[in-house]
């Protein structure tokens, strides 16, 4: 029922509009039909086998859990079961997107993951940094961006100067900012571009998995990087339609972690994750939902022209 939003690193709350609210209803029911959906195509594709295992001797146990614990207890259970989880492997035709077995995978107990990668992220942002904001910090550059409304006023931003990217097909394109207009846009405007661009080549990137059986329920990451900026994580949020979950942690650590583990530094799995915690939850905002949206239609008519 509230609204948040940040202006010249103020946060400020007010109360949500009736019409606001109604959008965010049906937006949440348009999410619930694609889930649906989603629901009615796996039962087409395993529903038989589900009927088999109905009468089997021993019946599959289904488990619920929630909040940080219950993701350690996934983890762990995952770790340590000794009967094995049922999985299926799943691939693109493209190899846009490419699975890979965790180093805890077995014949009898399979754990498969999918890997999408995007080279022009963390590089674009560093560009724009020296390019445009000189010895000005990355806060200072985020802050920059939010004074630019959503879309930029017309620029586009393809974040793929980093040599071929596999979501494209191994296309080497190049990076572009198109809709550049002298007389109305400054490095604010370059800004909120960029960040836009690389959220938008992420959904893209998870657009390719849809078809293999993964949908979008809810991101965590670690409070680092990109997700150190409030327009790059909201965007985010908003375009994917999933809450944003931000923990104490980043890639080193979360690389030291597992390789402790793997060493058995830790007396046991739960112990791998002692200290980490959600640091920022970011919810969409269906008003910023819609214009995100449509502006990602625009950027994505523009990849396939890029791309062809």
């Amino acid at each position: 029922l509230m609204v948040k939003s940040t202006r010249a690193n103020t946060q400020y709350y007010a109360t949500e509009k009736k019409e606001n609210l109604m959008r965010m209803l049906k937006f949440k029911k348009l999410r619930t039909d694609e889930e649906i959906d989603a629901q009615v195509r796996l039962l087409e594709e395993y529903g038989e086998e589900l009927s088999a295992r109905h009468w089997a001797t021993s019946r599959p146990r289904i488990t619920f859990y929630e909040g940080l614990a219950g993701l350690e207890k996934v983890y762990e259970d995952t770790l340590t079961s000794k009967e094995g989880l049922r999985s299926w492997a799943s691939y693109d035709p493209l190899s846009r997107v490419n699975p890979f077995v965790h180093v805890n995978h077995l014949p009898g107990s399979p754990r498969y993951g999918i890997l999408m990668c995007l080279n022009g992220t963390g590089i674009l942002n560093s560009w724009l940094k020296k390019n445009f904001f000189g010895k000005e910090s990355y806060a200072d550059m985020n802050a920059a961006a939010e004074l630019a409304a959503p879309g930029a006023d017309g620029i586009y931003c393809y974040p793929f100067g980093n040599g071929a990217e596999r979501i494209l097909e191994n296309k080497n394109p190049g990076a572009e900012i198109r809709g550049i207009d002298f007389n109305r846009h400054s490095r604010n405007h370059v800004a909120r571009a960029a960040q836009e661009g690389i959220v938008f080549s992420l959904i893209y990137g998870t657009e390719i998995m849809q078809p293999m059986g993964l949908q979008l329920s809810r991101v965590r990451a670690g409070f680092a990087n990109m997700f150190l900026s409030n327009l790059f994580a909201r965007s985010f949020a908003n375009l994917s339609g999933c809450t944003v979950e931000l923990y104490n942690t980043d890639g080193a650590l979360g690389a030291a972690r597992g390789a402790g583990f793997g060493v058995k530094y830790y007396p046991g799995y739960k112990d791998c994750f002692k200290g980490m915690e959600i640091v920022q939850r970011v919810d969409p905002q269906v008003k910023e939902s819609e214009r995100i949206r449509e502006v990602y239609q625009q950027w994505k008519e523009g990849l396939i022209k890029l791309i062809k």
